[in-house]
């Protein structure tokens, strides 16, 4: 065994010590060596060992043998700026109140376009989000401008698969656009047909997550 190595070790509480480990060289002469080891517990292990008037059971040893250098060519982030990553996506939640159609121009000039949920997880997280931010109402990528009652994501023409809609939603008439609006009676942030030139609603945008170029060299 190489006289020189990097050990990681267990003791409970997370105790990080300088201990002292015995092993044997190929010419079987005890070695009692000093390493800096990082511990933790597990009870069906049946070895001890002894830090510094602590004794603990040893779990486990990891040697280092190899150290690679990881290079990043260009941003280190996976979305665009102001953008938060959530499974795989980017999300940007404006700051200004605009009209549907100023809000689709304020997302294509962050990166983006107005948000295309596909499922009660993402939808959660948006809720989450908007729960906690100052606005009451946040426009949504799904409208029914071209046909009434056919509801289509604005990005790629697709019809609605996942909703959330609220109660009495959609109620129809001249409100063709949607965003997350709380009317306040407990029911959160749900799904409501709106007046596409309201402009006092904030819009959510989404990005693709980018990949960066990794190299990695010794």
């Amino acid at each position: 065994m190489s006289n020189s190595f990097n050990a990681y070790i267990g003791f409970a509480d997370n105790i990080t010590s300088s201990c002292t480990i015995q092993y044997k060289e190929r010419e079987d002469k005890n070695k009692s060596r000093k390493y800096h080891l990082v511990v933790s517990q597990d009870s069906r292990a049946a070895v001890a060992i002894h830090c510094a008037k602590m004794k603990g059971i040893l779990t486990s040893i990891f040697i280092l043998l190899y150290t690679a250098e990881i290079f990043v060519s260009g941003t280190t982030t996976c979305c665009p700026n102001d953008y938060l990553l959530f499974l795989g996506s980017c999300y940007h939640f404006g700051r200004n109140p605009y009209s549907f159609v100023e809000s689709e121009h304020y997302c294509q000039q962050h990166g983006g376009h107005l948000v295309h949920i596909n499922n009660a997880m993402e939808n959660d997280y948006l809720k989450d989000h908007v729960t906690f931010m100052k606005g009451y109402t946040w426009w949504i990528g799904l409208t029914d401008e071209l046909v009434e009652g056919h509801f289509m994501w604005r990005d790629d023409d697709s019809i609605v698969t996942y909703s959330d809609w609220d109660n009495d939603q959609p109620n129809g008439g001249p409100e063709d656009c949607v965003g997350f609006y709380n009317k306040g009676q407990g029911n959160g942030f749900r799904w409501h047909d709106l007046d596409c030139g309201n402009r006092g609603f904030y819009p959510i945008c989404e990005s693709s997550q980018t990949e960066p170029e990794v190299i990695v060299g010794k």
